[in-house]
């Protein structure tokens, strides 16, 4: 008989089923990873028992199944400009704060996404910059600006993400030495890092960080925690994360090693 880990109570074996993965469910989105072992103890069952009700969660697309446990399941989004139109709170303060670092005379690269184009829209008209994108949403959003310098990235254009993709892009990147690059990511987690869910973006993404003196994160905290199919780069890539929620204290330590900054607005 197992025990309710909240209350320490024991629980009749037609309830254990659905308590221990209400609790499972529960952690995943709480601290965006649950261990398949710290459940077990907590829970007062096997190690197997735990694999079993991941594996169910995981049938049911709850949460997703990693090694040693599970992490929140990443969700493929809609469309750019539906994106655009949901991204009324979180992103304009995400934008603000990223927008403060950027100082006059600096490349700075933007890569596809709603944010992005945020940031954009943001840069002060007098802020004498350089901006490389592979965003058309960007160079648009950045038609009033005199003081800046637009470069346009070619290659073919993703619509779904709003980036030109493909070798042309990727060799595009590879000419400019950045001061700043600003990525979006569809996550970031403590061992598989930052991730997405766009193949056609990942080489696109590599080469914006590779070319990169700082990498900048604007992460919302639902993509945090989580494990996109595709990886892009370590966390030990990552100047500062800017996000809306404290974050777990697994990815806090793990950023912290390696010197990175976190800003939660």
């Amino acid at each position: 008989m197992s025990k309710d880990p909240t209350t320490g109570t024991e629980l009749a074996d037609t309830e254990l089923v659905d308590e221990r993965q209400a609790w499972l469910l529960e952690q995943v989105n709480a601290e965006r990873r649950v261990t398949t072992n710290e459940a077990a103890a907590r829970l007062g069952v096997s190690v197997d028992t735990v694999r079993r009700d991941l594996r169910q969660l995981h049938d049911q697309g709850l949460l997703k199944r990693v090694h040693g446990g599970a992490v929140p399941v990443s969700r493929l989004p809609g469309s750019f400009s539906g994106r655009s139109s949901e991204a009324s709170g979180t992103v304009p303060a995400l934008a603000a704060e990223i927008v403060k670092r950027f100082k006059p005379g600096q490349v700075i690269g933007l890569d596809g996404g709603s944010t992005s184009v945020e940031i954009a829209s943001r840069i002060p008209a007098t802020l004498s910059v350089i901006v490389v994108t592979n965003n058309p949403a960007v160079a648009v959003a950045m038609a009033d600006h005199a003081s800046a310098t637009v470069i346009l990235l070619g290659g073919q254009v993703d619509l779904r993400w709003m980036a030109s993709t493909g070798s042309e892009a990727v060799d595009g990147w590879r000419d400019y030495r950045l001061d700043i690059g600003v990525l979006g990511v569809c996550g970031l987690e403590a061992e598989a890092g930052l991730t997405t869910n766009s193949a056609n973006e990942v080489a696109t993404k590599r080469a914006l960080v590779e070319s990169s003196t700082e990498v900048i994160v604007a992460v919302h905290k639902e993509k945090v925690g989580v494990q996109a199919p595709f990886v892009v780069a370590g966390l030990d890539s990552v100047g500062l994360v800017v996000t809306n929620s404290e974050l777990p204290t697994v990815i806090r330590k793990r950023l912290k090693k390696h010197a990175t900054e976190i800003v939660v607005v």
